[in-house]
């Protein structure tokens, strides 16, 4: 029982290290480790993609890395989402 925990875990850590080691990881992590920003904030700053952008931080929620640290409605009336590095 143990031994298939320790493979989990081990699995898990694996994934972590490859979603975080790609250089749009980085970018990402590095713009928001000071100040929370909007997806689109970062897309424009990184020169990234809105979508992969969407999906990278995904990716880096799911391993804790990155967190929604505010939301606030806009001047149209949608919910903007502003995220932080862990």
């Amino acid at each position: 029982m143990t031994l298939q925990m320790d493979r989990n875990s081990i699995q898990n850590n694996i994934s972590l290290v490859h979603e975080i080691s790609d250089e749009m990881a980085f970018r990402i992590i590095i713009s928001i480790r000071d100040s929370a920003k909007a997806a689109t904030q970062i897309s424009i700053e990184n020169n990234i993609p809105i979508s992969s952008t969407y999906k990278k931080i995904k990716k880096l929620q799911k391993y804790a890395v990155v967190r929604i640290h505010r939301s606030e409605i806009d001047e149209s009336g949608k919910r903007v989402l502003f995220y932080k590095a862990t």
